[in-house]
C-alpha cells in the first residue's frame, strides 16, 4: 500500500485527488485498513461509501478482506455526510449483518440507500437486516456462472417486507431466473414500494403449466399488477433471454394483459420488446387503448422512436389532473369562498394521488369552483365527463350513478357535447345501466 503515491500523499495530509479516489479506495480495501478507509471517506466528504476491492469493476472485484465490512457497518454513522452504502463481493457474516442492523436502528442514522453486488451469506440460517427505518432505495444483484441451488436474493426479499420507508427496489439476477413469487409477496407485504427495477437474462428452466406456474414464471408479478394488488407506479422490466424467443413473447403478452386493467403504473420500461418481432410490437401497441394510467413507456426505439399515441393521450390528460394542480386549485377555491388557506390545504390531503382518483378529484374541484364563466363551465363539464367514463371503464356502477345523481343541482349538468360523448361511450361499452333512467334519451 505504501508504494502507491496517491495513498502516501493522503497519509501525509494532502487533500485526496478526486481522480485518484478509486485507486486509493482499492489500496486501502485490499490492505484491509478499515480505519484508514473510513478516514479517507470522511476526508472526501462524499455521500456514497463504496466498499469494493475494484470500484471501477465491482462485479469482477476480488472478495473483500475478512472483517472489513463488519468494521464499516459498525462505524458508518460516524461519517455524517454518507447517505449511501455500496458493497461488492462481500461475505455477509452474522456479525456484519448484526452490526449493520444496529447502525440502521441508531438515532441519527442517515443511510437512505443500500446496494449489494455479488454478495453472499456466510451462514445459511442467519437473518439479514430486518429493519431499516431510514432506507428508501435498496439494490441487490448477483451474477452467476450457473444457476445456484439457492438464490442469495431470496433471503433478502423476506426481510425487505418489514422496511417501513422502502420505496424503490432494484433486483438483478444474471445466469439464474428471478423468483417472481417472492418478489410479488414482497410487493404485497410492503405497500410503500412504488418503484421496481428487475434485471435478468435467464428464462425459467420450467415455467410450469398455466394452472400451476413455477415460482420463476413472471405471470405471478403481472397477475398482481393486473388486479391492482400492488402500489407500484414505476416498473423497469428488463427480463429477457436472447436464446428463448418464446419466453420473451410470453413476457410481452403478460405485460399487455396487465396494462388492460392496471390503474397504478405510470411509467414502464420494457427493453425486452426489442427482441420481439415487428408484428408483436404492433399488436402490443394496439392493446394500449384501454389503459388510462400509463404516461411513460420505453424504450421508444421499440415503437419507431416515438411514444405510442395512447400513452401520449394519457400524459396530456394527466397534466390537468396532477396532485399539484389539485392542491393549488382547491386552496384557491377555498380562499375565494373566504375559507382560511390552511383549511384548503387540509381538504386536499384527503384526495388520493393515483391517476384514477386524480381524474375523479378534478371533477370535485370543478364542482367546488361552481364556475359561471363560459371557460370554467366547459372545463368543469369536460372533467365531469371524463370522471364518468373512468367509472364506466373500471366497472364502478355505484360510484358512477352517485356522481351522475349529484349533478342534478342547477348549473352542474354536462355541456351538450360532453353529454353526447358520455352517452356514446356508454352505448359503445354496454354501460347504459350506469346512467340515470332516461338520461340517454
Amino acid at each position: 500500500m505504501l508504494t502507491d503515491p496517491a495513498v502516501v500523499a493522503f497519509l501525509d495530509g494532502a487533500d485526496p485527488d478526486p481522480t485518484k479516489h478509486p485507486e486509493i479506495t482499492r489500496s486501502l480495501v485490499m490492505a484491509n485498513e478499515p480505519e484508514l478507509f473510513l478516514a479517507f471517506v470522511a476526508a472526501t466528504g462524499g455521500r456514497q461509501l463504496t466498499l469494493s476491492a475494484d470500484p471501477d469493476d465491482m462485479k469482477n472485484a476480488p472478495p473483500l478482506p475478512d472483517g472489513l465490512l463488519d468494521h464499516v457497518a459498525e462505524h458508518i454513522n460516524e461519517l455524517s455526510a454518507v447517505t449511501s452504502l455500496v458493497a461488492s463481493t462481500a461475505l455477509l457474516t452474522p456479525a456484519a449483518c448484526a452490526k449493520l442492523q444496529t447502525s440502521l436502528l441508531a438515532p441519527g442514522c442517515k443511510l437512505t440507500a443500500l446496494t449489494f453486488i455479488d454478495c453472499a451469506f456466510a451462514d445459511p440460517h442467519a437473518p439479514f437486516v430486518l429493519a431499516a427505518p431510514t432506507v428508501k432505495d435498496f439494490s441487490w444483484s448477483n451474477d452467476y456462472a450457473a444457476a445456484p441451488p439457492v438464490r442469495q436474493m431470496d433471503r433478502v426479499l423476506t426481510a425487505l417486507a418489514h422496511w417501513t420507508s422502502l420505496e424503490c427496489v432494484t433486483l438483478g439476477s444474471m445466469g439464474a431466473a428471478l423468483n417472481f413469487v417472492n418478489i410479488s409477496q414482497l410487493l404485497l407485504a410492503n405497500p410503500k414500494i412504488i418503484a421496481l427495477q428487475l434485471f435478468s437474462n435467464t428464462a425459467p428452466a420450467n415455467p410450469g403449466p398455466p394452472a400451476n406456474p413455477s415460482p420463476e414464471n413472471p405471470i405471478h408479478l403481472f397477475e398482481n399488477l393486473r388486479n391492482n394488488r400492488t402500489h407500484l407506479t414505476q416498473l423497469h422490466f428488463e427480463v429477457a433471454d436472447r436464446g428463448n424467443h418464446g419466453f420473451n413473447f410470453f413476457c410481452i403478452q403478460c405485460i399487455a394483459a396487465c396494462l388492460t386493467n392496471n390503474t397504478t403504473l405510470q411509467a414502464l420500461m420494457m427493453p425486452g420488446i426489442a427482441l420481439c418481432s415487428g408484428a408483436t410490437r404492433v399488436k402490443f401497441e394496439g392493446s394500449l387503448g384501454n389503459n388510462r394510467s400509463l404516461t411513460t413507456l420505453g424504450p421508444t426505439s421499440g415503437f419507431g422512436q416515438r411514444m405510442p399515441p395512447p400513452i401520449v393521450a394519457n400524459a396530456n390528460r394527466h397534466i390537468w389532473f396532477s396532485q399539484e394542480f389539485l392542491l393549488g386549485a382547491v386552496s384557491e377555491f377555498m380562499r375565494q369562498w373566504g375559507t382560511p388557506h390552511e383549511l384548503g390545504v387540509e381538504v386536499t390531503r384527503g384526495l388520493d394521488a393515483t391517476p384514477y382518483e386524480r381524474t375523479y378529484c378534478a371533477a370535485i374541484v370543478a364542482q367546488l369552483c361552481k364556475a359561471t364563466n363560459a371557460a370554467g363551465i366547459r372545463m368543469r363539464s369536460a372533467a365531469l365527463a371524463l370522471a364518468i367514463k373512468e367509472f364506466m371503464h373500471s366497472n364502478n356502477m355505484e360510484a358512477c350513478l352517485a356522481l351522475m345523481h349529484s349533478l342534478s343541482a342547477p348549473g352542474l349538468g354536462l355541456e351538450p357535447a360532453d353529454k353526447a360523448d358520455v352517452v356514446r361511450y356508454a352505448t359503445a361499452e354496454g354501460r347504459l345501466s350506469y346512467l340515470p333512467a332516461g338520461y340517454a334519451s
